[in-house]
């Protein structure tokens, strides 16, 4: 065997398209190249490698000239398969996962990228495509998200014992003493059990109340929403407060993140909580103060910005702030921020939290448009 070190550049470059091939066929990563055409009977296979041939169960020489469409079946979803052709017709690259199936029937759950590949005018001639067998990766997630739904549902339950044991305990106390004592307890002081037991009901109330918000917003609402009117009614009912506790608060609504894609009595609840936790972290500070902010941050995403110029949240407490029952605010629930992270995600958003010694920012994150006609429920 020859030594391409040794020879010429002719020799070499007559070798290139043989190595590339022999190197591109011993790689682990399934991976296919097809033709450009996409209507039936096109696409059809040009290439395939070892990996894929693994992957399927069929030899090169059987799919060499066939379509991908002998891989899918009644599991493989037909969105995704829309979102593909959306993406070939465009010539933008597509990323996605369904279930396909190999030779012998048995379906897996692939995750597959396509690039279009071009010609020297731009012309797209040929797609490549990198294709993953992820069933058991998806299953192992499913085992750890399982496992974290039981401690998660394990740290739930124990704040909800210990938030609802509190007051239930002072309750049963305070009946204990009415009940053994009424005949001879005073008008005054009957009264002052009475209200204290009053007032543990309404703290009962106060916790249920926002326990009932991780499942209020089920089914949101969502519609295009204008934050420059919204944002203003938001100030005129959220100001006075503000400017009775001496602190400021200013809002801008940048041009180009003038609209946002939600449910608008979520991102109101979202932006109340953001704003209260602000003034109370700015309690007894002097020139205090609360901006609210919109950006755009990504193609079609916007960023609703709240910030305070108050201590920050120390570096301990940051990692835990969106776990339901942690606070630490005396007499705090500690379910605001989680609330407010489970909205936002049920409106295909999110919310981030950064802190320093200069203040703290939360940061929404919010589609500026509705998503694509036909995207299934968990899109939307």
């Amino acid at each position: 065997m020859s030594d391409l070190r040794t020879e010429g550049p002719a020799a070499r470059a007559a070798a290139e398209p043989r190595l590339l091939l022999e190197a591109l066929s011993r790689l682990r990563e399934a991976f296919t190249i097809t033709d450009a055409a996409i209507n039936p009977p096109g696409p059809v296979f040009i290439y395939v490698n070892s990996a894929f041939e693994r992957m399927t169960g069929y030899r090169a020489e059987e799919l060499v000239g066939k379509t991908p469409r002998i891989l899918q079946g009644k599991g493989t979803d037909r969105r995704v398969l829309d979102r593909l052709r959306r993406c070939l017709e465009e010539g933008r690259p597509f990323s996605g996962e369904t279930v396909n199936y190999r030779k012998d029937g048995t379906g897996f759950l692939m995750r597959w990228y396509v690039d279009p590949i071009r010609d020297r005018e731009g012309r797209i001639t040929h797609y490549f495509a990198v294709q993953r067998d992820v069933t058991e990766e998806r299953r192992l997630e499913s085992i750890a998200a399982a496992q974290n739904l039981h401690d998660h549902l394990g740290a739930v339950f124990a704040g909800v014992r210990h938030e609802l044991g509190n007051p239930v305990n002072s309750l049963k106390a305070a009946l204990q003493v009415v009940t053994r004592q009424l005949d001879s307890l005073a008008g005054d002081q009957l009264m002052d059990y009475l209200g204290r037991m009053s007032d543990e009901v309404d703290r009962i109330e106060s916790l249920l109340r926002s326990l009932r918000s991780y499942s209020l917003y089920d089914r949101p609402e969502p519609e295009i929403l204008e934050l420059a009117p919204f944002l203003d009614r938001f100030q005129k009912i959220i100001g006075p407060d503000l400017l009775r506790d001496r602190l400021d608060l200013s809002i801008r609504v940048n041009e180009e993140a003038a609209t946002v894609w939600v449910d608008p009595q979520a991102l109101h609840q979202v932006l109340l909580n953001l704003v209260v936790n602000a003034s109370r972290a700015l309690e007894g500070q002097a020139g205090g103060r609360i901006e609210i902010e919109t950006m755009v941050v990504e193609l079609q995403r916007i960023a609703v910005v709240v910030r305070d110029n108050g201590p920050g949240i120390p570096e301990e407490h940051r990692k835990r702030i969106f776990e339901p029952f942690y606070t630490t605010r005396a007499g705090g629930a500690g379910l605001g921020l989680a609330i407010s992270k489970n909205l936002m995600v049920r409106n295909r958003g999110d919310l981030d939290v950064d802190s320093s010694a200069a203040g703290t920012e939360a940061r929404l994150l919010l589609s500026r448009e509705p998503p694509p006609e036909g995207a299934g429920a968990e899109e939307r």
